[in-house]
């Protein structure tokens, strides 16, 4: 378990500064892009051999250098499933998402879903959160967590889900504890 956690560290600040790098590119003199602030989640898949992760980035847009009506928050990312054993139980590997919920406060403003295919490759996503119909509500934080998707339909309430992590809009990344 020790083992793993330091994995999930290092996994998590490589791919922040990775793609901190990558999203930093030159910036003009009117408009200058927020950092990307990292995240990896994961969790293990009903087969006792699999895990099903996500690593990536969130980015917010300074509305005082758009036009735009609404709070954005871009996200980036890959996702994908690797194999952690040798021994796997004899059963059909269910599906598995990513779930990106944008807050402001306590109040969720969106939600977003990325679905990791079983036996298909890693793959990069990107995808822009924003306050929508809450018009120009400041998005404070996004929720990243890796879920079962039961029947390989919409997710269940008692779905099954890895370690939440909080990604604050300052920079702050927070472990919760499940409850």
């Amino acid at each position: 378990m020790r083992g793993t956690k330091l994995l999930r560290t290092a996994l998590a600040a490589s791919a922040g500064l990775l793609l901190a790098v990558g999203l930093a590119g030159p910036a003009s003199a009117e408009h200058q892009e927020a950092p990307s602030h990292g995240f990896y989640v994961d969790n293990p898949g009903n087969n006792a051999c699999t895990l099903f992760w996500s690593a990536g980035g969130v980015r917010w847009i300074d509305q005082a250098d758009h036009d735009r009506k609404d709070a954005e928050a871009v996200i980036e990312g890959r996702k994908g499933i690797e194999q952690i054993g040798d021994i796997c139980l004899d059963v059909v590997l269910l599906p598995q998402q990513v779930e990106f919920t944008a807050y402001s406060g306590d109040s969720p403003v969106d939600r977003h879903t990325e679905r990791i295919g079983v036996g298909t490759p890693p793959e990069d996503f990107e995808f822009t959160m924003t306050s929508g119909r809450y018009n120009r509500m400041v998005i404070t934080h996004v929720t990243v967590q890796v879920c079962h998707v039961r029947d390989g339909s919409e997710l269940q309430p008692d779905t099954a889900c890895g370690e939440p992590q909080t990604i604050e809009r300052y920079g702050a990344v927070l472990e919760e504890e499940r409850a």
